[in-house]
């Protein structure tokens, strides 16, 4: 079975990014929003290590959780909508189009934004090795996104549109487009193009976000597998289809092990810290969208974001 057209392959391949429709079932996403906020809440109370807290304003601020298939955080609902989206189906065919045939699972994570805006640096997840595609990233978005921005065609060999893989930079950049993409719907690109996630925040506008990293197994040794002993656990294992049975139980090289983490940054960040970054953020409501202050901020502080008026109809 065809998951995607040659068209769509080519778009991947000449872009650096796509956005497939699905239809996963209202039920199915509503579930797993659910599961999604009792995940951030054990998160919140520390009752799960492998997350990482944005502690600039709040310590509950928790922008990612690491390891959604750990026995600690594992949702079986996030597992029925992950494989509802058939987004492992559908990286194995775009892995195929670059002669990779058999593929793994390199890491997972999953994204959330929901207290405050957040605002990332443009940066690539990696600068593949002589160009060559020897990974993916994959989406599935349980809420309605508009904060994803990429430069189109930035992954080719040789791009100038940032060099190296991070950077300061937080505003604009020459050619970047906004990528929106509906709940349910699947976004993949490249390793190597120029990206970065915002999100607005607040109820209305939260983000939970699953987010998989798919790398050819002949590869492993150059990309490998972060260490997840849990995956192939005899009870998660009975609950997958054969394409994540597949995934859950490969046997590949082992990257590393995640230590426990809480928060980005040390224990002597005070509650003054904090208190002045929250002012910031609620005075930065005054502030016009383009304003310097929201567009390029400290890197202390994050500012309030307000929702494009082109978008606001996506919620």
């Amino acid at each position: 079975m065809n998951f995607l057209s040659e068209a769509q392959k080519k778009f991947f391949d000449e872009e650096g990014y796509l956005v497939v429709s699905k239809n996963v079932a209202y039920e199915s996403l509503e579930r797993a929003r659910e599961a999604s906020r009792r995940m951030i809440e054990k998160c919140e109370k520390r009752l799960y290590p492998y997350h990482r807290a944005n502690g600039k304003i709040s310590n509950k601020m928790i922008e990612k959780i690491e390891h959604v298939f750990h026995p600690d955080i594992f949702e079986i609902d996030i597992f029925k909508a992950i494989m509802d989206s058939q987004i492992a189906e559908y990286s194995n065919e775009i892995m195929a189009h670059y002669g990779h045939n058999d593929i793994f699972m390199s890491f997972n994570r999953m994204h959330t934004t929901y207290r405050y805006s957040t605002w990332q640096n443009w940066h690539r997840d990696a600068i593949e090795l002589d160009g060559k595609t020897i990974s993916i990233k994959a989406t599935l978005p349980l809420y309605n996104e508009c904060g994803f921005y990429v430069v189109p065609k930035s992954h080719k060999k040789g791009n100038k549109d940032l060099e190296g893989s991070n950077s300061t930079i937080r505003g604009h950049l020459k050619n970047e487009i906004c990528v929106p993409v509906k709940a349910g719907d699947l976004l993949f690109f490249h390793e190597a193009i120029v990206h970065k996630g915002s999100c607005v925040g607040r109820e209305k506008y939260r983000r939970a976000q699953i987010h998989f990293r798919f790398t050819a197994t002949k590869y492993a040794d150059q990309n490998p597998k972060v260490f997840e002993n849990w995956e192939s656990r005899p009870s998660l294992v009975d609950l997958a289809n054969e394409q994540w049975k597949d995934l859950l139980t490969k046997k590949v090289p082992i990257e590393k092990y995640y230590e426990p983490m809480q928060d980005r940054f040390p224990k002597h960040r005070t509650k003054i810290n904090q208190f002045f970054a929250k002012c910031y953020y609620h005075i930065s409501t005054l502030f016009p969208q383009n304003s310097k202050l929201i567009v390029e901020p400290n890197p202390r502080f994050e500012p309030y974001l307000k929702m494009p008026k082109e978008y606001d109809s996506m919620y």
